[in-house]
């Protein structure tokens, strides 16, 4: 009886985290070299628990003998290579490129070609004002390595999530 009771509270979470993401209404692009992240502002101020990108147009690669991705590398299948940083460039999402520096990372279930990708911080999101501008990077420009092949730009729209 209280797994049913946990499981009904997870799910019930989860119903209401979707309801609260906030639609920017802004496109944004990156590219995949020359210093050139997508920059968004957060609405309102408060703990940034997940910012979520819808694919609009266009893609990048990490190699111009691979394929285009909307959010990664054919290189390295299954992986993304974006990031989020703040206006230090000090990385925010997603939690495995902050805690390890990885270039590329498996990320809850987002892959190169999702047409949408969500990152999460559930257990220690970021305290953020409003009107901060955070930066949308392909991690190869950010880390500046092994630019010299890239190619590429990938445009999104922008959803936030806080934590209530």
């Amino acid at each position: 009886m209280l797994n049913i009771l946990c499981l009904l509270a997870c799910l019930l979470s989860v119903t209401l985290a979707v309801d609260n993401w906030t639609n920017l209404n802004q496109e944004l692009c990156f590219e995949a070299k020359g210093r050139k992240p997508g920059t968004f502002k957060l609405p309102t101020g408060g703990f940034l628990q997940g910012v979520r990108l819808n694919h609009k147009s266009g893609g990048v690669t990490c190699a111009t003998s691979a394929e285009m991705t909307k959010f990664g590398c054919v290189d390295d299948p299954g992986a993304i290579g974006i990031l989020i940083a703040d206006q230090d460039d000090k990385v925010v999402l997603p939690l495995e490129v902050r805690k390890h520096k990885w270039k590329f990372s498996f990320s809850s279930g987002n892959g190169p070609n999702s047409p949408i990708v969500s990152l999460y911080d559930d257990h220690s999101p970021t305290y953020f004002d409003k009107d901060t501008e955070l930066k949308v990077w392909y991690s190869d420009d950010f880390y500046k390595t092994s630019t010299h092949d890239n190619s590429g730009k990938s445009c999104a729209t922008v959803e936030v999530l806080f934590a209530q």
